[in-house]
C-alpha cells in the first residue's frame, strides 16, 4: 500500500476538514472591498511615504473638473455659478471650489446673494472683471479660456470622500451636470470619474462575470460527462479553491482591484482543467465495470500524481515570482493566484478521489472528441519525425519574440483600458482640447531654515526662493 493509498483511506477526514475550512472561510468571502486607487496599489517605500505626507498636510488631492462652454460672460452665467457653487458647497463633500465665481466671491467679499446682485448691477464692473480674469496667465487656459469660449470649475474633494465613495462621488457628478443654466453643456472629468467607472465595471464583473462562467463550465461538465455525478464532484472541486483563496485575501484586509479582479476566471479555468483531469482518468478506468471499485481511484491518484503536481508547481513558482514586483497590485494578484493554484493541486489530488470515494460512480461516461484525437495523433507523428525542424522554427521564433520584447512599451494610465467611445474618454477629450490634461502634479516645496532670526529671508516667501520658484515655473511652462 502506497501513501497515497494510505491518505485516501481516511477520505472522510479529508472531506471533514474541507467541509469545516469552507464553512469557517465562507462568511468572508463577501466582505471583500473595491479600491482602484493607483497610489496604493503603485507606489512603495519613499514615493508612497511622500504622497502620505502631502495629504497629511494639505488634504484630498482629488480634483473634480467641470467645464464648460459659453457665448459671453454674463451676469445670468454668474448667477448660475454661484447658486451651483452654493449647492456644492452645501452637500459637505468638496473642500474647496476655483471658478470665474469663486474668485469674484473672494475678491470683493459677495458672501451672499444679495451682494452678489448688488455687484452684478453694474455692467462695466462686470466687463472689467472678465477682462482682467482673462488676462491672468494663472486662469487662462485653466478657470477660463478666452480663445476657446469655455471656462471651468475645479472642485477639490474634501478629505472624508475616497475613491471608494463611488456614491458620494455620483451625487456630485449629477448635482452639477443637472443644474439647470448648464443641463447639457458642462461635462465633470477628472481622476475622481475615472476611478468611479473602474470601480463600477470591477464590481459588475464580480457579480456578472464569475457566475456566467460557473454556468459555461456546468454546461461543459455536462456534456463531457453527461451524468450528475460528474458535473457534481468536478464542480465541487472548483469552487472550493475559489472560496478558500478569496476568504483569506479579504482575512488579510486586502482590496480587490481591476487587477486582482482577475483571479477568480484564472482560478476557475485552472481548477476545471486539474479536476476534469483526474476524473475524467477515474471514469477511463471504470467504464464497463459493474461495481465500484475504489482501488481504480488510488490508481488514478497514483498515475496523475507526479505530473499535476509538476504542472501545477510550475505555475504556483511562476505566480509567486510576482511577489517581489514593486507594484502592490501585481504582488498581491502573484501571491494569492499562487495560493489559489496550491489550493487547486490539493483538492484535484485529494477531495476529488475523496468525493468519488464517499458517492462511488462507476461507468461513467466520458464524451470523446474524435476530431481531436485523430489531429492530435498527427501532430505527435509529425513532431517525432520533423524534431530538427521543430527546434528550428522554435528558435526563430524564439529570436523574433526577443525582439518584440525590447519594443514593449509601459502602460498605467487607467483610461487605457476602457471603450474609445466611452462617455468619461470624451469628456477627457473636451477638456483636453478646450482647458488642460486632467492628472494633477502636486510639486511640494518645504522649507526649514538653519535658525536665525523671524525674518522675511527665513521663510518660503525669501527673495531667494521666490527667484528659484520662478525659475523652475518658466522651465516647466
Amino acid at each position: 500500500m502506497n501513501y497515497i493509498e494510505k491518505i485516501l483511506r481516511h477520505y472522510k477526514l479529508i472531506l471533514f476538514f474541507a467541509l469545516a475550512a469552507t464553512i469557517l472561510l465562507a462568511p468572508w468571502v463577501r466582505r471583500g472591498t473595491i479600491d482602484n486607487r493607483m497610489e496604493e496599489n503603485v507606489l512603495n517605500d519613499e514615493n508612497l511615504a511622500n504622497y502620505y505626507d502631502y495629504l497629511k498636510t494639505f488634504g484630498n488631492d482629488r480634483i473634480l473638473i467641470a467645464a464648460f462652454t459659453y457665448d459671453k460672460i454674463t451676469a445670468e452665467m454668474v448667477r448660475a455659478l454661484y447658486e451651483l457653487e452654493d449647492a456644492v458647497n452645501a452637500t459637505g463633500l468638496v473642500e474647496e471650489v476655483i471658478s470665474p465665481v469663486s474668485i469674484l466671491r473672494n475678491t470683493f467679499d459677495l458672501r451672499d446673494r444679495e451682494s452678489l446682485e448688488v455687484w452684478l448691477k453694474s455692467e462695466a464692473r462686470l466687463n472689467n472683471y472678465v477682462k482682467k480674469i482673462s488676462s491672468f496667465q494663472c486662469m487662462t487656459g485653466t478657470i477660463v479660456s478666452p480663445e476657446k469660449n469655455t471656462a471651468s470649475l475645479l472642485l477639490r474633494l474634501s478629505s472624508e470622500v475616497t475613491d471608494m465613495d463611488t456614491r458620494k462621488i455620483g451625487l456630485l457628478i449629477n448635482l452639477i451636470e443637472k443644474a439647470p443654466y448648464f443641463a447639457g453643456r458642462i461635462k465633470v472629468t477628472g481622476i475622481p470619474t475615472l476611478t468611479n467607472v473602474i470601480h463600477d465595471y470591477t464590481a459588475h464583473d464580480q457579480k456578472i462575470f464569475t457566475p456566467i462562467t460557473m454556468g459555461i463550465i456546468m454546461v461543459i461538465l455536462y456534456i463531457l460527462y453527461r451524468s450528475f455525478w460528474g458535473v457534481v464532484i468536478p464542480l465541487i472541486g472548483i469552487i472550493l479553491p475559489l472560496i478558500w483563496t478569496q476568504a483569506f485575501f479579504n482575512i488579510n484586509g486586502n482590496s480587490t482591484n481591476f487587477i486582482v479582479s482577475m483571479i477568480p476566471p484564472l482560478l476557475l479555468g485552472i481548477g476545471l482543467s486539474a479536476c476534469m483531469y483526474v476524473f475524467s482518468r477515474y471514469c477511463e478506468l471504470s467504464q464497463g465495470k459493474e461495481r465500484f471499485d475504489p482501488s481504480l481511484v488510488y490508481q488514478t491518484v497514483k498515475e496523475l500524481t507526479a505530473p499535476t503536481f509538476l504542472c501545477q508547481f510550475s505555475t504556483i513558482i511562476g505566480f509567486a515570482s510576482l511577489g517581489g514586483n514593486g507594484m502592490g497590485a501585481v504582488r498581491s494578484f502573484g501571491l494569492y493566484a499562487s495560493l489559489g493554484v496550491l489550493f487547486t493541486t490539493y483538492v484535484s489530488l485529494f477531495l476529488v478521489p475523496s468525493l468519488i470515494l464517499l458517492f462511488k460512480p462507476f461507468n461513467q461516461r466520458v464524451t470523446t472528441f474524435q476530431v481531436g484525437h485523430h489531429i492530435f495523433r498527427r501532430l505527435a507523428t509529425f513532431a517525432i519525425r520533423k524534431h530538427k525542424l521543430i527546434f528550428l522554427v522554435n528558435g526563430m521564433i524564439f529570436a523574433i519574440a526577443l525582439y518584440g520584447i525590447s519594443n514593449l512599451e509601459m502602460e498605467t494610465s487607467l483610461i487605457r483600458f476602457l471603450p474609445p467611445d466611452h462617455e468619461v474618454i470624451r469628456k477627457n477629450q473636451f477638456v483636453e482640447k478646450n482647458l488642460f490634461g486632467i492628472v494633477p502634479v502636486q510639486l511640494v516645496l518645504a522649507y526649514d531654515p538653519a535658525g536665525g532670526a523671524n525674518t522675511l529671508e527665513n521663510t518660503l516667501l525669501s527673495s531667494e526662493i521666490c527667484n528659484s520658484v520662478s525659475r523652475l515655473s518658466a522651465d516647466i511652462r
